[in-house]
Protein backbone atom coordinates (compact mmCIF):
# COMPACT_ATOMS: atom_id res chain seq x y z
CA UNK A 1 0.00 0.00 0.00
CA UNK A 2 1.25 3.63 -0.77
CA UNK A 3 0.10 6.49 1.42
CA UNK A 4 0.23 9.78 0.60
CA UNK A 5 0.41 12.54 3.15
CA UNK A 6 0.52 15.90 2.38
CA UNK A 7 1.01 18.71 4.70
CA UNK A 8 2.91 22.42 5.06
CA UNK A 9 5.84 23.27 6.14
CA UNK A 10 5.65 26.58 8.10
CA UNK A 11 8.28 29.27 7.06
CA UNK A 12 9.25 32.36 9.18
CA UNK A 13 10.90 35.34 8.15
CA UNK A 14 10.56 38.04 10.61
CA UNK A 15 7.19 38.87 10.99
CA UNK A 16 5.49 37.23 7.78
CA UNK A 17 4.51 33.71 7.83
CA UNK A 18 4.78 31.38 4.71
CA UNK A 19 3.95 28.29 3.79
CA UNK A 20 4.67 25.63 0.86
CA UNK A 21 3.08 22.61 0.76
CA UNK A 22 4.91 19.28 0.27
CA UNK A 23 4.33 15.79 0.05
CA UNK A 24 5.32 12.27 1.88
CA UNK A 25 4.69 9.17 0.66
CA UNK A 26 5.19 6.34 2.91
CA UNK A 27 5.24 2.41 1.40
CA UNK A 28 3.39 -0.67 3.22
CA UNK A 29 4.14 -4.22 1.80
CA UNK A 30 1.07 -6.19 2.60
CA UNK A 31 1.55 -9.45 2.38
CA UNK A 32 0.45 -11.22 -1.15
CA UNK A 33 -1.20 -7.66 -2.19
CA UNK A 34 0.21 -6.38 -5.63
CA UNK A 35 -0.91 -3.27 -7.19
CA UNK A 36 0.04 -2.54 -10.17
CA UNK A 37 0.88 1.14 -10.41
CA UNK A 38 2.03 1.54 -14.41
CA UNK A 39 0.21 4.47 -15.40
CA UNK A 40 -0.68 6.07 -12.22
CA UNK A 41 0.80 9.22 -11.31
CA UNK A 42 0.38 9.28 -7.44
CA UNK A 43 1.14 13.21 -7.28
CA UNK A 44 2.06 15.93 -9.37
CA UNK A 45 5.57 16.41 -10.69
CA UNK A 46 8.01 19.15 -8.63
CA UNK A 47 9.84 21.57 -11.20
CA UNK A 48 12.51 23.40 -8.87
CA UNK A 49 13.99 25.99 -11.72
CA UNK A 50 17.27 25.04 -11.15
CA UNK A 51 17.12 21.10 -11.66
CA UNK A 52 15.86 22.31 -15.36
CA UNK A 53 17.79 25.25 -15.96
CA UNK A 54 18.65 25.31 -19.68
CA UNK A 55 15.66 23.04 -20.23
CA UNK A 56 12.63 22.68 -22.19
CA UNK A 57 9.84 21.20 -19.83
CA UNK A 58 6.59 20.03 -21.75
CA UNK A 59 3.66 19.26 -19.60
CA UNK A 60 0.30 20.75 -18.44
CA UNK A 61 0.26 19.73 -14.54
CA UNK A 62 2.97 19.98 -11.50
CA UNK A 63 4.06 22.72 -9.49
CA UNK A 64 7.07 25.03 -10.07
CA UNK A 65 9.82 26.16 -7.35
CA UNK A 66 12.57 28.16 -6.87
CA UNK A 67 16.05 26.45 -6.14
CA UNK A 68 15.27 26.86 -2.32
CA UNK A 69 12.70 23.41 -2.02
CA UNK A 70 11.72 23.29 1.60
CA UNK A 71 13.96 26.47 2.46
CA UNK A 72 15.07 29.94 0.52
CA UNK A 73 17.00 30.00 -2.06
CA UNK A 74 20.69 30.78 -2.07
CA UNK A 75 22.70 33.58 -3.54
CA UNK A 76 24.49 34.51 -6.81
CA UNK A 77 21.55 32.14 -8.87
CA UNK A 78 21.38 32.89 -12.70
CA UNK A 79 18.56 30.11 -14.24
CA UNK A 80 16.33 29.45 -16.99
CA UNK A 81 13.80 27.32 -17.76
CA UNK A 82 10.92 27.16 -20.31
CA UNK A 83 7.38 25.20 -20.13
CA UNK A 84 5.30 24.27 -22.76
CA UNK A 85 2.02 22.66 -22.85
CA UNK A 86 2.15 19.12 -24.02
CA UNK A 87 -1.46 19.47 -25.67
CA UNK A 88 -1.12 22.77 -28.05
CA UNK A 89 -3.22 24.75 -25.53
CA UNK A 90 -1.91 27.96 -23.48
CA UNK A 91 0.01 27.21 -20.48
CA UNK A 92 -0.97 28.52 -16.90
CA UNK A 93 0.83 29.38 -13.94
CA UNK A 94 -0.99 30.32 -10.95
CA UNK A 95 1.51 31.45 -8.12
CA UNK A 96 0.31 30.79 -4.86
CA UNK A 97 3.26 32.35 -3.31
CA UNK A 98 5.77 35.01 -4.05
CA UNK A 99 8.48 36.43 -2.23
CA UNK A 100 11.63 37.74 -3.78
CA UNK A 101 14.33 39.71 -2.55
CA UNK A 102 14.26 43.68 -3.93
CA UNK A 103 17.53 42.72 -6.45
CA UNK A 104 16.43 39.79 -7.02
CA UNK A 105 13.89 39.13 -9.50
CA UNK A 106 11.92 36.57 -11.60
CA UNK A 107 11.40 37.57 -15.78
CA UNK A 108 8.64 35.99 -17.37
CA UNK A 109 9.15 35.89 -21.20
CA UNK A 110 5.90 34.68 -23.44
CA UNK A 111 7.57 32.78 -25.96
CA UNK A 112 10.15 29.56 -26.02
CA UNK A 113 13.19 31.84 -25.16
CA UNK A 114 14.77 34.95 -23.27
CA UNK A 115 14.06 36.88 -26.61
CA UNK A 116 10.35 36.87 -26.43
CA UNK A 117 8.38 39.88 -25.27
CA UNK A 118 8.45 40.04 -21.11
CA UNK A 119 5.34 39.90 -19.66
CA UNK A 120 6.57 41.22 -16.47
CA UNK A 121 9.73 41.19 -13.94
CA UNK A 122 8.44 40.31 -10.14
CA UNK A 123 10.03 40.92 -6.97
CA UNK A 124 9.24 41.76 -3.79
CA UNK A 125 5.97 39.66 -1.78
CA UNK A 126 3.35 39.83 -3.81
CA UNK A 127 -0.22 37.87 -3.45
CA UNK A 128 -1.64 35.52 -5.30
CA UNK A 129 -1.66 35.88 -9.49
CA UNK A 130 -1.68 33.88 -12.98
CA UNK A 131 0.63 34.25 -15.50
CA UNK A 132 -0.65 33.11 -19.15
CA UNK A 133 1.33 32.18 -22.46
CA UNK A 134 -0.28 33.89 -25.31
CA UNK A 135 1.31 30.77 -27.31
CA UNK A 136 2.05 27.17 -25.85
CA UNK A 137 5.05 28.49 -24.01
CA UNK A 138 6.72 30.60 -20.94
CA UNK A 139 10.05 31.06 -20.47
CA UNK A 140 11.53 32.32 -16.38
CA UNK A 141 14.72 33.28 -15.47
CA UNK A 142 15.73 33.68 -12.01
CA UNK A 143 18.56 36.04 -10.79
CA UNK A 144 20.23 36.64 -7.05
CA UNK A 145 22.45 39.04 -5.87
CA UNK A 146 25.23 38.36 -3.57
CA UNK A 147 23.51 39.32 -0.19
CA UNK A 148 20.46 37.83 1.27
CA UNK A 149 17.42 35.44 0.30
CA UNK A 150 13.90 35.01 0.58
CA UNK A 151 11.53 31.94 0.31
CA UNK A 152 10.99 32.15 -3.06
CA UNK A 153 7.75 31.17 -5.55
CA UNK A 154 5.20 28.34 -5.67
CA UNK A 155 3.11 28.32 -8.59
CA UNK A 156 0.98 25.46 -9.83
CA UNK A 157 0.93 24.37 -13.86
CA UNK A 158 -1.76 23.87 -15.98
CA UNK A 159 -2.46 24.39 -19.68
CA UNK A 160 -5.99 26.46 -20.58
CA UNK A 161 -7.83 26.36 -23.94
CA UNK A 162 -9.03 29.78 -23.74
CA UNK A 163 -7.01 31.89 -20.54
CA UNK A 164 -8.97 34.91 -19.67
CA UNK A 165 -7.05 38.00 -20.60
CA UNK A 166 -4.41 40.14 -18.92
CA UNK A 167 -6.20 42.92 -17.94
CA UNK A 168 -4.50 46.42 -17.50
CA UNK A 169 -5.80 48.75 -14.80
CA UNK A 170 -8.03 51.25 -15.70
CA UNK A 171 -6.44 54.91 -16.61
CA UNK A 172 -5.76 57.52 -15.59
CA UNK A 173 -5.96 56.21 -12.05
CA UNK A 174 -7.18 59.31 -10.69
CA UNK A 175 -9.20 58.07 -7.68
CA UNK A 176 -11.19 61.97 -7.39
CA UNK A 177 -12.69 63.98 -9.99
CA UNK A 178 -15.49 66.63 -10.17
CA UNK A 179 -19.08 66.56 -10.78
CA UNK A 180 -19.64 67.64 -14.45
CA UNK A 181 -16.14 66.81 -15.66
CA UNK A 182 -15.34 64.71 -18.57
CA UNK A 183 -12.94 62.44 -18.34
CA UNK A 184 -11.65 59.16 -21.28
CA UNK A 185 -10.42 56.15 -19.71
CA UNK A 186 -8.95 53.53 -21.24
CA UNK A 187 -7.16 49.94 -20.49
CA UNK A 188 -4.85 48.04 -23.01
CA UNK A 189 -6.23 47.02 -25.95
CA UNK A 190 -6.08 43.31 -27.06
CA UNK A 191 -6.37 42.46 -30.33
CA UNK A 192 -10.06 40.28 -30.97
CA UNK A 193 -11.22 41.23 -27.41
CA UNK A 194 -14.34 43.62 -26.94
CA UNK A 195 -15.16 45.32 -23.83
CA UNK A 196 -18.15 46.08 -21.92
CA UNK A 197 -18.37 49.27 -19.43
CA UNK A 198 -20.51 49.86 -16.38
CA UNK A 199 -20.15 53.23 -15.01
CA UNK A 200 -22.18 54.40 -11.18
CA UNK A 201 -22.84 58.12 -11.43
CA UNK A 202 -21.84 59.17 -14.60
CA UNK A 203 -22.80 58.64 -18.08
CA UNK A 204 -23.04 56.85 -20.39
CA UNK A 205 -24.27 54.50 -17.46
CA UNK A 206 -22.82 51.31 -19.71
CA UNK A 207 -21.84 50.68 -23.22
CA UNK A 208 -21.59 46.67 -24.40
CA UNK A 209 -19.16 45.14 -27.15
CA UNK A 210 -17.17 48.41 -26.89
CA UNK A 211 -13.50 49.60 -27.46
CA UNK A 212 -10.91 49.66 -24.58
CA UNK A 213 -11.34 53.38 -23.97
CA UNK A 214 -14.95 55.50 -23.08
CA UNK A 215 -16.06 58.98 -22.01
CA UNK A 216 -17.49 59.78 -19.16
CA UNK A 217 -19.51 62.75 -17.82
CA UNK A 218 -19.56 62.34 -13.98
CA UNK A 219 -22.86 63.47 -12.31
CA UNK A 220 -24.23 66.65 -11.18
CA UNK A 221 -24.34 67.84 -7.94
CA UNK A 222 -21.32 65.16 -7.12
CA UNK A 223 -21.00 64.33 -3.55
CA UNK A 224 -20.79 60.47 -4.54
CA UNK A 225 -19.10 57.64 -4.94
CA UNK A 226 -18.85 56.42 -8.09
CA UNK A 227 -17.29 53.59 -10.13
CA UNK A 228 -16.00 52.58 -13.33
CA UNK A 229 -15.97 49.00 -14.85
CA UNK A 230 -14.60 47.49 -17.21
CA UNK A 231 -15.03 43.46 -18.31
CA UNK A 232 -12.62 42.70 -21.76
CA UNK A 233 -13.71 39.78 -23.40
CA UNK A 234 -11.45 37.77 -25.58
CA UNK A 235 -11.69 36.33 -29.11
CA UNK A 236 -11.95 32.74 -27.07
CA UNK A 237 -15.27 34.02 -24.54
CA UNK A 238 -12.68 33.84 -21.70
CA UNK A 239 -13.18 37.28 -19.09
CA UNK A 240 -11.30 39.46 -17.10
CA UNK A 241 -12.42 42.95 -15.69
CA UNK A 242 -10.75 45.72 -14.22
CA UNK A 243 -12.80 48.04 -11.49
CA UNK A 244 -11.93 51.63 -10.27
CA UNK A 245 -13.60 53.39 -7.52
CA UNK A 246 -14.16 57.48 -7.83
CA UNK A 247 -15.03 60.38 -5.62
CA UNK A 248 -17.22 62.98 -7.27
CA UNK A 249 -16.59 66.55 -5.42
CA UNK A 250 -19.82 68.61 -5.78
CA UNK A 251 -18.60 71.86 -7.59
CA UNK A 252 -18.82 74.97 -5.47
CA UNK A 253 -22.13 77.48 -5.55
CA UNK A 254 -20.68 80.65 -7.09
CA UNK A 255 -22.93 84.29 -7.91
CA UNK A 256 -21.96 87.63 -8.18
CA UNK A 257 -23.67 91.03 -7.94
CA UNK A 258 -23.37 94.78 -9.01
CA UNK A 259 -24.26 93.88 -12.94
CA UNK A 260 -26.94 95.74 -14.38
CA UNK A 261 -29.73 94.29 -16.76
CA UNK A 262 -29.26 97.16 -18.96
CA UNK A 263 -27.02 100.39 -20.16
CA UNK A 264 -26.60 102.93 -22.44
CA UNK A 265 -22.88 102.61 -24.33
CA UNK A 266 -21.85 106.28 -22.06
CA UNK A 267 -23.03 104.65 -18.99
CA UNK A 268 -20.74 104.64 -15.50
CA UNK A 269 -19.25 101.61 -14.94
CA UNK A 270 -20.17 99.11 -12.51
CA UNK A 271 -18.22 97.73 -9.16
CA UNK A 272 -18.90 94.03 -9.28
CA UNK A 273 -18.42 91.59 -6.41
CA UNK A 274 -18.14 87.59 -6.62
CA UNK A 275 -19.14 84.98 -4.27
CA UNK A 276 -17.46 83.65 -2.52
CA UNK A 277 -14.71 86.17 -3.02
CA UNK A 278 -11.73 85.07 -4.74
CA UNK A 279 -12.60 84.42 -8.17
CA UNK A 280 -12.34 86.03 -11.28
CA UNK A 281 -14.19 87.73 -13.86
CA UNK A 282 -14.11 87.91 -17.31
CA UNK A 283 -15.83 89.27 -20.21
CA UNK A 284 -16.30 92.25 -22.76
CA UNK A 285 -15.59 95.18 -20.93
CA UNK A 286 -14.46 93.64 -17.76
CA UNK A 287 -11.23 95.25 -16.12
CA UNK A 288 -10.79 93.40 -12.74
CA UNK A 289 -13.88 93.60 -11.35
CA UNK A 290 -15.40 96.75 -13.12
CA UNK A 291 -17.58 96.31 -16.12
CA UNK A 292 -17.28 99.35 -18.13
CA UNK A 293 -20.12 99.86 -21.09
CA UNK A 294 -18.63 101.31 -23.33
CA UNK A 295 -15.39 99.09 -23.21
CA UNK A 296 -17.68 96.46 -23.86
CA UNK A 297 -19.49 98.08 -26.58
CA UNK A 298 -23.25 97.86 -28.04
CA UNK A 299 -25.29 94.76 -28.32
CA UNK A 300 -25.88 91.70 -25.17
CA UNK A 301 -22.82 90.93 -23.60
CA UNK A 302 -21.79 87.51 -21.19
CA UNK A 303 -19.94 88.27 -17.84
CA UNK A 304 -18.56 85.45 -16.50
CA UNK A 305 -16.82 85.08 -12.78
CA UNK A 306 -15.14 81.72 -12.05
CA UNK A 307 -14.32 80.42 -8.60
CA UNK A 308 -12.10 77.16 -7.56
CA UNK A 309 -12.79 75.83 -4.71
CA UNK A 310 -9.13 75.62 -3.08
CA UNK A 311 -9.72 72.39 -0.54
CA UNK A 312 -11.31 70.42 -3.73
CA UNK A 313 -9.48 72.38 -6.95
CA UNK A 314 -13.32 72.02 -8.10
CA UNK A 315 -14.63 75.02 -10.67
CA UNK A 316 -17.50 76.86 -11.05
CA UNK A 317 -19.12 79.34 -12.89
CA UNK A 318 -22.18 82.08 -12.97
CA UNK A 319 -22.71 83.71 -16.34
CA UNK A 320 -24.91 86.56 -16.24
CA UNK A 321 -25.76 88.91 -19.26
CA UNK A 322 -26.24 92.96 -19.86
CA UNK A 323 -27.60 94.89 -22.94
CA UNK A 324 -25.30 97.69 -23.87
CA UNK A 325 -27.55 100.23 -25.39
CA UNK A 326 -26.31 102.79 -28.33
CA UNK A 327 -27.84 105.89 -27.96
CA UNK A 328 -30.71 106.93 -30.54
CA UNK A 329 -29.86 108.95 -33.70
CA UNK A 330 -31.78 112.16 -33.68
CA UNK A 331 -32.28 114.94 -35.55
CA UNK A 332 -34.51 117.85 -36.51
CA UNK A 333 -35.92 120.26 -39.15
CA UNK A 334 -37.43 124.02 -39.52
CA UNK A 335 -33.94 125.73 -38.54
CA UNK A 336 -33.03 128.55 -41.44
CA UNK A 337 -29.20 128.98 -41.33
CA UNK A 338 -29.83 132.54 -40.98
CA UNK A 339 -32.78 135.31 -39.83
CA UNK A 340 -33.08 138.84 -39.75
CA UNK A 341 -34.55 140.09 -36.77
CA UNK A 342 -37.98 141.05 -37.85
CA UNK A 343 -38.58 138.00 -39.10
CA UNK A 344 -41.61 135.56 -37.91
CA UNK A 345 -40.43 132.38 -35.73
CA UNK A 346 -40.02 128.88 -36.90
CA UNK A 347 -41.47 125.75 -35.91
CA UNK A 348 -38.93 122.95 -35.42
CA UNK A 349 -39.38 119.16 -36.14
CA UNK A 350 -37.97 116.34 -34.17
CA UNK A 351 -36.97 113.23 -35.48
CA UNK A 352 -38.33 110.82 -33.33
CA UNK A 353 -40.64 113.27 -31.94
CA UNK A 354 -41.10 114.02 -28.49
CA UNK A 355 -37.86 115.48 -27.40
CA UNK A 356 -37.07 119.03 -26.35
CA UNK A 357 -35.89 121.93 -27.78
CA UNK A 358 -33.21 124.47 -25.95
CA UNK A 359 -31.15 127.17 -26.38
CA UNK A 360 -31.55 131.11 -27.37
CA UNK A 361 -35.36 132.23 -28.70
CA UNK A 362 -36.81 128.53 -28.03
CA UNK A 363 -40.03 128.40 -26.61
CA UNK A 364 -41.17 124.72 -27.25
CA UNK A 365 -40.84 123.61 -30.53
CA UNK A 366 -40.54 127.26 -31.94
CA UNK A 367 -37.41 129.42 -32.59
CA UNK A 368 -38.13 133.38 -32.20
CA UNK A 369 -35.57 135.01 -34.15
CA UNK A 370 -36.26 138.42 -32.09
CA UNK A 371 -36.09 136.85 -29.11
CA UNK A 372 -32.69 135.02 -29.45
CA UNK A 373 -31.37 138.39 -30.45
CA UNK A 374 -28.05 138.91 -32.57
CA UNK A 375 -25.83 136.75 -32.83
CA UNK A 376 -25.15 133.25 -33.76
CA UNK A 377 -26.78 130.65 -31.95
CA UNK A 378 -26.59 126.58 -30.93
CA UNK A 379 -30.20 124.97 -30.92
CA UNK A 380 -30.01 121.47 -29.65
CA UNK A 381 -32.67 119.18 -29.58
CA UNK A 382 -32.40 116.23 -26.62
CA UNK A 383 -34.31 112.94 -27.14
CA UNK A 384 -34.05 109.87 -24.24
CA UNK A 385 -35.23 106.52 -25.12
CA UNK A 386 -35.64 103.77 -22.52
CA UNK A 387 -31.88 103.70 -21.86
CA UNK A 388 -30.05 106.24 -23.56
CA UNK A 389 -29.95 110.31 -24.18
CA UNK A 390 -28.49 112.22 -27.42
CA UNK A 391 -28.99 115.37 -28.40
CA UNK A 392 -28.56 117.29 -32.23
CA UNK A 393 -27.68 120.78 -32.24
CA UNK A 394 -27.55 122.99 -35.58
CA UNK A 395 -26.46 126.67 -35.64
CA UNK A 396 -28.57 129.79 -36.37
CA UNK A 397 -27.20 133.38 -37.05
CA UNK A 398 -29.69 136.25 -36.25
CA UNK A 399 -28.88 139.56 -37.79
CA UNK A 400 -30.40 143.01 -38.29
CA UNK A 401 -30.67 144.03 -41.90
CA UNK A 402 -33.33 147.18 -40.92
CA UNK A 403 -35.39 145.88 -44.01
CA UNK A 404 -38.58 148.00 -45.12
CA UNK A 405 -41.98 146.69 -45.49
CA UNK A 406 -42.57 145.09 -48.72
CA UNK A 407 -38.55 145.20 -49.95
CA UNK A 408 -37.09 142.09 -51.57
CA UNK A 409 -33.77 140.19 -49.72
CA UNK A 410 -31.90 139.40 -53.47
CA UNK A 411 -28.68 137.33 -52.82
CA UNK A 412 -25.81 136.68 -54.73
CA UNK A 413 -25.94 139.95 -56.57
CA UNK A 414 -23.83 140.00 -59.50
Amino acid sequence: MVEIIQYSKIIIRGNVTYSKRYINIRRFLLMFLIIPLTGLSLFSQSYEINNYNGQTVNTCAGTFYDSGGSGNYTNNENYTVTFCSDNGDPIQFDFTLLDIRAGDNLIVYDGPDTGSPIIGTYSGNLSAFTIYSSGTCLTFNFSSNLIFTRPGWEATISCNPCPPPAISPISPSLTEVCAGTTVNYSVDDHAGSTYNWTVGYGSPTSITGGSNNIDVTWDLPGGETGFIKVVEINSCGSKDSSVLTIDIYPLPTVDFSGLNSDYCIDGSPSNLTGIPAGGTFSGPGISGNIFTPSLAGAGIQSIIYTYTDPSTTCSNQKILQTTVHDKPIISFSGLNATYDRSDPGSVLIGNPLGGTFSGPGISGITFTPSTAGIGTHTITYTHSDAYCTNTSQSVTTVSDYDIKAGAILLNNIN
